[in-house]
């Protein structure tokens, strides 16, 4: 009351306050254990099923890419092609293949100046 909370705590009966309701017992922690149990089973279900749906999705789109790449290769490239992918455990997709080219032009730059500076001198320009 001197808080001005409208909530009361009472000792008396839902009947003798003139509460027109059924009292519930306090259902503590432990009583829905299982209950919680289950939902987060399921959630861990769904999230793995989403995963995997998501990773199929990505193995088709690549599979799509490579096949439509694979057209105008000769049968010698695309055996190169299928045995680097196989060996490096990646897929090949067109938008990997410019990143790829600029890593690739990038690590031949660095490896052409640490050959031509030496490899101390390249470490104290980095620092």
């Amino acid at each position: 009351e001197q808080k001005n909370i409208p909530d009361r705590i009472s000792e008396k009966s839902f009947v003798e306050q003139g509460i027109a309701d059924t009292p519930m017992q306090h259902e503590g922690i432990n009583s829905k254990r299982h209950e919680r149990k289950a939902f987060n089973q399921q959630v861990k279900n769904y999230r793995k099923s989403k995963a995997g749906y998501k990773n199929m999705q990505e193995k088709v789109v690549n599979r799509g890419h490579l096949d439509s790449l694979s057209k105008h290769f000769s049968f010698n490239e695309k055996k190169v092609v299928k045995e680097l992918s196989h060996e490096l455990k990646t897929y090949i997709s067109f938008e990997s293949l410019d990143d790829k080219r600029r890593m690739l032009f990038n690590w031949k730059n660095s490896t052409l100046i640490k050959h031509a500076v030496g490899e101390d001198v390249t470490k104290q320009l980095l620092t």
